[in-house]
């Protein structure tokens, strides 16, 4: 298995399973949604955009774009978590964070063709 379907397997299950537990309104969802004060509308807009990012990580010409869009998210998700004190989560954060941007790193030039 190459280093780059494996990544890509890994930021489909996180961000896919994550995205999927915000839509079905999981306990530990909300009530991280609630304990951070956001509204519960964008929680299921954060789980809509995770499961599309997700898909679109296996959509060739997309890919890249769509890595870049998650690890925006991430970046935000890893601010939160630093703000609130969740230290091992921000690591495992940080850690899904890192994988997604070398991924986009990786397939960087169909975002930006080299002429």
């Amino acid at each position: 298995m190459s280093a780059t379907l494996l990544q890509r397997i890994i930021i489909f299950l996180c961000f896919g399973i994550s995205g999927i537990a915000k839509l079905l309104s999981l306990e530990f969802e909300s009530a991280a949604f609630l304990r951070w004060g956001f509204a519960p509308g964008f929680m299921y807009f954060i789980g809509i955009l995770e499961i599309a990012g997700a898909v679109g990580v296996w959509i060739r010409r997309l890919d890249s774009f769509a890595a870049l869009c998650l690890v925006v998210l991430a970046a935000g998700a890893l601010v939160t978590r630093l703000l609130f004190g969740e230290w091992m989560m921000a690591a495992a954060t940080v850690l899904l964070l890192l994988i997604t941007l070398h991924f986009a790193w990786q397939q960087r030039d169909e975002l930006f063709p080299r002429e």
